[in-house]
């Protein structure tokens, strides 16, 4: 339902179903929220979801990259650096990337 709320760009009502639900939300729930937020351009909106995320799952630095990089988005320059140290201090690391391609014929 968060889901759909946020794809039609209700993210108000998307946090309120979340603020209500009668369980605790997940990452998943805070995922399309943070997934909404960005596609829709609502950085508040995605600062509470990168937020929360981060609470939930503090030790996945995938959250804390997101968070900085909305923080910077919005010129909030001190915060995104506060996250960034944070990580750093916390001894997280971000994985490369990487891509797996396999030659057919």
């Amino acid at each position: 339902m968060v889901d759909l709320l946020g794809r039609a760009g209700f993210l108000g009502a998307a946090v309120e179903l979340i603020e209500t639900m009668p369980f605790a939300p997940n990452p998943v729930i805070w995922g399309s929220l943070l997934h909404a937020s960005r596609t829709r351009g609502e950085s508040s909106f995605g600062e509470l979801a990168a937020r929360r995320l981060v609470e939930l799952e503090p030790t996945n630095v995938a959250h804390h990259v997101v968070l900085a990089n909305l923080y910077a988005e919005m010129g909030r320059w001190r915060e995104a650096e506060e996250v960034r140290r944070l990580v750093k201090e916390g001894g997280l690391r971000k994985d490369a990337g990487w891509s797996f391609a396999e030659r057919v014929g």
